[in-house]
């Protein structure tokens, strides 16, 4: 086995080696934006050089994405390794007490693009998964911390899972049917310098009713981000999705458009694959939404337009118009709708 000196030489030479790469790209990086009231800090501007690049890429930050033969990429995919900052709302330990913020960088490991690796980087859609779930917990502290148990599909390097783990969920089982992604998943989940403290898992995992059985009803919350793109998994995804849900859970999913994708359509098959399984989406304001309303609106923002409003910075919202636009939305079982409006 190599030592850590002689893995870090290998790393520092990979980078130096997309950094020849990355020079040939113009790319303008986006600066870090800011989510709610968590108060990020600002890097300094990054300017049209592969440190502005490498900046951006390790703060977090949306890129602009190519297409190539059979896939998308960005340049942040060349790297090995990405970092990427969250801000944490831990409960007052005291009664009464005001809520803090933990400070963490994410370490984590890429493995190549193109096609056949699209779940061994980290995507855009991710990145926009994981500024919505600290957005809600900055809304509600308590109600991540409070989730017994939540399941990723197509976890890829497992970001997000990482992020919920360490907002308290008690356990957290990233899933993705890829052999290697669910290892890549795993090797980062052992690499974080301060472990997440409740128990988190990487377990290979395939859509449909068959493969998820084994997981019933387990989990209160399943997110996923960028699983819709291929009409052809949208009943499997589904079917998925409504094994795993327990009756009273609720699907968090995240899709972020791509050149030549319409999201919107993209998003409306696969909701209407999913009502005809027995889910239905929910919005602010119905009885059964299970995250905070806005108090200081009539009518509470969408969470489309609270990732559009809230967590981009107004570089990166180019970003996203280019690829089609992003939405997010909730699903739970219907039953479970239908018997709290009983109520």
């Amino acid at each position: 086995k190599k030592s850590d000196d002689e893995r870090s030489k290998i790393s520092m030479n990979h980078n130096r080696r997309t950094a020849k790469l990355l020079k040939r790209r113009d790319y303008v990086a986006a600066s870090v934006f800011s989510v709610v009231s968590l108060s990020w800090p600002q890097p300094s501007v990054a300017g049209e050089t592969f440190t502005g690049m490498l900046d951006a890429c390790n703060q977090g930050e949306l890129v602009a994405e190519q297409a190539v033969p059979g896939a998308y990429e960005q340049s942040c995919m060349q790297l090995n390794q990405r970092t990427v900052p969250i801000r944490i709302v831990k409960p007052s330990q005291d009664s009464g007490g005001k809520p803090g913020l933990e400070s963490k960088e994410l370490i984590l490991q890429q493995q190549g693009i193109g096609a056949g690796n699209t779940g061994l980087s980290v995507w855009n859609s991710s990145l926009l998964l994981v500024r919505l779930l600290q957005a809600l917990q900055a809304q509600n502290p308590a109600y991540f911390s409070n989730l017994r148990s939540v399941v990723e599909l197509g976890c890829g390097p497992g970001l997000a899972s990482l992020c919920l783990s360490y907002m308290g969920a008690s356990k957290v089982m990233a899933t993705d049917g890829n052999p290697n992604v669910v290892r890549l998943a795993r090797d980062n989940f052992l690499q974080q310098q301060i472990p997440p403290p409740g128990e988190i898992t990487a377990n290979e995992l395939s859509w449909g009713v068959m493969d998820a059985i084994e997981y019933s009803e387990t989990a209160d919350l399943v997110i996923g981000s960028d699983l819709t793109y291929n009409a052809g998994s949208w009943r499997l995804l589904a079917e998925a999705m409504e094994t795993v849900l327990k009756r009273n859970g609720s699907v968090l999913y995240v899709t972020l458009g791509h050149a030549g994708f319409n999201v919107n359509a993209e998003l409306q098959g696969f909701l209407a694959v999913a009502e005809e399984l027995g889910m239905a989406q929910v919005n602010p304001g119905d009885p059964t939404w299970p995250f905070p309303n806005d108090q200081s609106s009539d009518t509470p923002p969408s969470l489309t337009n609270l990732i559009l409003r809230e967590c981009l910075s107004p570089r990166e919202l180019p970003i996203v118009q280019a690829t089609g636009g992003v939405r997010a939305v909730v699903l739970q079982k219907k039953r479970y709708i239908a018997s709290m409006r009983m109520k």
